[in-house]
């Protein structure tokens, strides 16, 4: 009789620090020029001041919350323990309009840049349509695997920083 043995591998580290680098330069890319348009320098470094103020100090509080807790611990669990149950809800409830409000903000931004990219290949695509295309091939990486959606935020990533150079 064959036995079947799996040997569990660690997660890539480069895998998880693109997929994070990526997700706060693709946000940061897309809504800081729309938000800060009308507020002029001196307001919008304010702003960003503040922002960056109170992720580094959440963050900071995440990480010291995760050195009591073993590894693999959810956030869901972190919360639970340390806030009860009625917290637990209302932290779930605020993460779930986060990142509705995240992907509405990536389709719809990646719609209009599609659009408007088929528009100057003389290519009718109306935005519906693409920010649908877009969201289908998004979800297709997700459901291929981590290891996929790490490499491909690593290769979008760094074409963003070689177009950065070229500019």
């Amino acid at each position: 009789m064959a036995t079947l043995t799996t040997t569990q591998t660690s997660p890539s580290l480069l895998g998880g620090v693109v997929i994070i680098g990526g997700t706060i330069i693709g946000a940061g890319m897309f809504s800081l020029p729309v938000v800060m348009s009308g507020a002029w320098f001196f307001w919008s470094m304010a702003a960003l001041i503040f922002t960056w103020f109170c992720m580094l100090h959440s963050g900071l509080m995440i990480l010291e919350a995760n050195l009591n807790y073993r590894i693999g611990s959810s956030f869901d669990t972190i919360t639970k323990d340390l806030l009860g149950k009625g917290w637990n809800v209302v932290n779930g409830i605020s993460i779930a309009f986060v990142l509705y409000i995240l992907t509405y903000a990536y389709i719809s931004a990646s719609g209009s840049i599609l659009h408007h990219t088929f528009a100057e290949m003389s290519l009718n695509v109306p935005a519906r349509a693409a920010g649908f295309g877009f969201a289908l091939l998004v979800a297709f990486v997700v459901w291929l695997s981590t290891k996929a959606v790490s490499r491909m935020t690593a290769i979008v990533l760094g074409a963003k920083v070689i177009t950065f150079f070229l500019t």
